[in-house]
């Protein structure tokens, strides 16, 4: 992974956190007690969000292993060759051709 994108995604990770910290106490409220239903209703969105994010992520890696297996099916000399360096190359999945992602 390089180094700009660990960056990225450290930050991505610390947003979030920082959001969920700052929003997530003003959603229990003490005149809601002991049901504290904005609170649950928060925790269920945000919930329901993280699978339907899951979800779409899933069909998306299904769809860019079924573009790339039609790709390589389409050129198959990009398939057989068998150069260990190219493995090696500091590529994206997107710029290395021969990369596929497991079922």
């Amino acid at each position: 992974m390089s180094r700009p994108l660990r960056r990225r995604t450290s930050a991505d990770n610390s947003l979030g956190y920082l959001t969920g910290n700052l929003i997530g106490p003003q959603t229990f409220k003490a005149e809601q007690a002991p049901a504290y239903t904005g609170g649950f209703t928060a925790m269920m969105v945000g919930y329901c969000t993280s699978i339907l994010t899951i979800g779409l992520y899933s069909l998306y890696v299904r769809y860019l292993i079924r573009s790339k297996e039609k790709k390589l099916d389409a050129q198959p000399h990009i398939a057989e060759e068998d150069d260990l360096l190219t493995e090696w190359h500091d590529q994206t999945d997107f710029e290395n051709d021969k990369f596929v992602y497991h079922k």
